[in-house]
């Protein structure tokens, strides 16, 4: 009976110690994204028919290499959406991240209408979570977005429409986007935006 006892006793504390250890896990270690030619992290850029981005990666004076997104044009569907992301993947575990960190500004010229604004989003299939409208100017501001703050989105499918569904950190992986397009700029919106610094921690 006492064997019974203790063998029950010694269940229940593995028990106890299997869920801490999985409602505790540490943080996981920072990852940090950039974009020097030695990294295996790969950037692309995704835009609706018709629309013009490119990306180029430079050396900015004191920050090392950067991303400089240029937006030539922006071109409506027939929906009237249209899209401009620049995009890498995400690690391949995102539970116990808490931030999202990075730099950018605004570059103009003599043409068209500066990037005023830009959006980030975690995307996974049909769920992303996204941040707030960000405003960009032309000084290198950091951001700090604390990513419980993120908008969850869903959808059917990849042709229905998005509908939120709360609020919270991303629960799986896929891709970051810098999202330039519909809803966060208007389509007479070209030139540069400027991007460093991009940490998940």
């Amino acid at each position: 009976m006492r064997a019974r006892v203790l063998v029950g006793t010694m269940a229940a504390i593995a028990a106890i110690g299997i869920g801490w250890s999985i409602t505790h896990r540490p943080a996981p270690a920072a990852t940090v994204y950039n974009f020097s030619a030695t990294s295996d992290q790969r950037w692309q850029t995704h835009v609706s028919a018709g629309s013009v981005v490119s990306v180029t990666f430079l050396d900015a004076q004191g920050r090392g290499t950067v991303a400089d997104v240029h937006v030539d044009k922006l071109q409506p569907l027939p929906t009237g959406e249209y899209f401009a992301n620049f995009d890498t993947n995400t690690p391949d575990r995102m539970a116990g991240y808490k931030t999202f960190t990075f730099s950018a500004r605004s570059v103009a010229d003599a043409k068209g209408k500066p990037i005023h604004y830009l959006k980030v989003a975690i995307e996974k299939g049909n769920d992303r979570w996204r941040s707030t409208l960000l405003n960009v100017t032309g000084v290198w501001r950091p951001y700090q977005l604390p990513l419980g703050q993120f908008e969850h989105q869903t959808r059917a499918n990849a042709d229905a429409k998005w509908h939120t569904d709360g609020y919270g950190a991303p629960s799986g992986s896929g891709r970051i986007s810098f999202k330039l397009g519909y809803d966060v700029n208007d389509p007479t919106t070209t030139r540069h935006l400027q991007i460093d610094r991009i940490v998940l921690k």
